[in-house]
């Protein structure tokens, strides 16, 4: 099932038909304390990428690793593709990925983030 589904995930909008889903997919932990995701940055240097992930690692529910380098692939850990390029005027920033309708977990190997960089001078980082 596609995130897209659900309607809305946290405050972001999501351009589907409406749903809500309850409940909201998340990570799975992998024998590990809290989900482990990297971040693989193939964005341009107009996104701080590496910067934000400092920022939003300040969850205590989640470990987020910025991995300009490629994903390390250990065994249990998330994958997250960032990209940036031109995309129209639609959307600032898009996460996409599917998740286990069962579960509920996020679907690794799905995920990705892509930066509009026709938005990038409307964020004063």
């Amino acid at each position: 099932m596609s995130i897209a589904q659900c309607g809305r995930w946290g405050s972001a909008n999501v351009l589907m038909d409406g749903q809500v889903c309850n409940p909201a997919p998340s990570w799975a932990r992998n024998g590990y304390t809290n989900p482990q995701i990297y971040y693989h940055d193939m964005s341009s240097s107009a996104w701080p990428v590496g910067t934000a992930i400092s920022v939003w690692n300040g969850s205590p529910n989640v470990h987020l690793t910025w991995s300009p380098n490629g994903c390390p692939g250990y065994t249990g850990t998330h994958c997250v593709n960032v990209y940036s390029g031109n995309y129209g005027w639609i959307y600032a920033g898009k996460f996409t990925a599917d998740y286990d309708s069962q579960t509920h977990y996020l679907r690794d190997g799905t995920n990705s983030v892509m930066l509009n960089d026709n938005f990038v001078s409307a964020y004063p980082y």
